[in-house]
């Protein structure tokens, strides 16, 4: 995203997720990419509330480690989504840590609506929040 000008993706110790840390710029620069940005023009262009965001992406498993499979005659295909707990603790747990050294605020974006998987990352979300009462934690779909 222009308008937050995200550094390259960075690997954690724990090789468990990638993080896309957005760093604050001066209002002008901003404002003036504002328009190639898919958030609200007013949150990135408020010079009183610069955006401050870190995007932690999970990479230890899920759709891209799952089963593939396409059919013989090419006209459909299958990919299968499976999670394991401790393979949902380890990004939370660095996502709870890096909203530590921030601002306190983490929001958890998943399809919980819709997915099986998605309600399992929620559930161990929920869990782990309360050994971190320090984070305020909300939920997105």
């Amino acid at each position: 995203m222009a308008t937050l000008m995200c550094r390259p993706p960075l690997t954690s110790t724990a090789g468990s997720a990638t993080t896309k840390p957005c760093e604050r710029q001066p209002c002008g620069q901003v404002i003036a990419t504002s328009h190639a940005s898919p958030l609200k023009q007013e949150l990135v262009t408020d010079p009183k509330n610069p955006v401050d965001m870190v995007i932690i992406r999970e990479l230890l498993g899920g759709i891209y480690f799952g089963e593939h499979s396409t059919a013989a005659d090419g006209k459909s295909a299958k990919d299968v989504c499976t999670y394991e707990e401790a393979q949902i603790r380890k990004p939370l747990e660095f996502a709870f840590q890096a909203a530590k050294g921030r601002r306190g605020k983490l929001t958890v974006v998943d399809k919980a609506n819709v997915l099986d998987t998605s309600r399992l990352w929620r559930s161990v979300a929920v869990e782990m929040a309360k050994e971190h009462p320090d984070v305020e934690v909300d939920y997105m779909y």
